[in-house]
């Protein structure tokens, strides 16, 4: 699938996340496995998209931006590739700003079996303070993460595909990350965070008429250099069409914030918020 994408989320506070962070995930989790048939040693995935709240034109709340990333790849041997990422956004309000996200780069090994059921992907990666808001607001210098990822063949489940369990999308990602400031605090007196970690779950159908509905669920825990922990969440849902075997468009929904209220008792955790909750659109060209 295409990106599930939101627009100035944070999963972690003072952190400030890649647009379509959470749609690159999905994509690559969700679409089609080219992995039996013969890959080229070099390729790259470019995903083009636009965004918006959920708030009246006039309002001064309201954020819209578009997005493109671009996510080269290299095969370095038969299961284990090599991989980057960039994005580059731009506010569609107010002053229009220009940024480009901070750049990741990684390695991944692909389907390494566990037993008939699962299969694990691992993905060691690095991002790099290139962002300037990440680099002078937030002192970030770079982060270092291990992204293992579990993805289950349903239709293994019996000797007959019943109700085409092929076609359902189910896996699972855990992240540990480690990141490295310059300075505990942030310019603005918020805490950094330094260790943080998170579980996404992504579900989904493959309809025959090349249509993909699927949904994610990230929880994220960070804790600050001081040890004080931030939880937050994000719910997505998007429905996907594929062209081509190379073209994908895209529509969804996603919401994200604290999982909990202002009470910190209260769960805050919903799949829509008149404040929070981002639509968007995509096209995503993979070769």
């Amino acid at each position: 699938m295409a990106a599930l994408k939101r627009t100035e989320r944070k999963l972690y506070p003072c952190i400030r996340m890649p647009a379509l962070m959470t749609g690159l995930f999905i994509f690559s989790l969700a679409s089609p496995a080219h992995a039996e048939s013969a890959r080229a040693p070099v390729g790259i995935t470019t995903t083009l998209s636009a965004s918006s709240t959920l708030h009246a034109p006039e309002s001064a709340d309201r954020a819209s931006e578009s997005s493109l990333a671009l996510v080269p790849s290299y095969a370095i041997a038969e299961s284990y590739d090599l991989s980057a990422q960039i994005i580059f956004s731009r506010q569609l309000e107010n002053e229009m700003k220009s940024s480009v996200s901070d750049a990741v780069v990684g390695i991944s090994r692909s389907n390494l079996p566990v037993n008939q059921f699962l299969r694990l992907s691992p993905r060691l990666a690095a991002t790099i303070a290139v962002n300037e808001y990440s680099r002078e607001r937030d002192s970030l210098r770079f982060a270092l993460h291990f992204k293992p990822t579990f993805k289950f063949d349903l239709s293994r489940l019996g000797r007959v595909d019943w109700g085409g369990m092929n076609r359902v999308i189910f896996n699972h990602q855990f992240s540990v990350t480690r990141n490295f400031h310059s300075f505990k605090t942030s310019r603005t007196g918020s805490s950094n965070i330094a260790y943080s970690t998170s579980y996404a779950g992504t579900l989904g159908y493959r309809f025959p008429q090349r249509v993909t509905l699927a949904g994610s669920f990230t929880r994220a825990i960070g804790w600050s250099y001081e040890g004080h922990p931030k939880h937050n969440f994000e719910l997505a849902q998007e429905l996907s069409y594929s062209l081509s075997e190379h073209v994908e468009l895209a529509l969804g929904h996603s919401n994200a914030g604290a999982a909990f209220k202002e009470n910190g008792r209260d769960s805050n955790i919903a799949f829509h918020d008149v404040s929070d909750s981002t639509v968007f659109g995509s096209v995503t060209l993979s070769y």
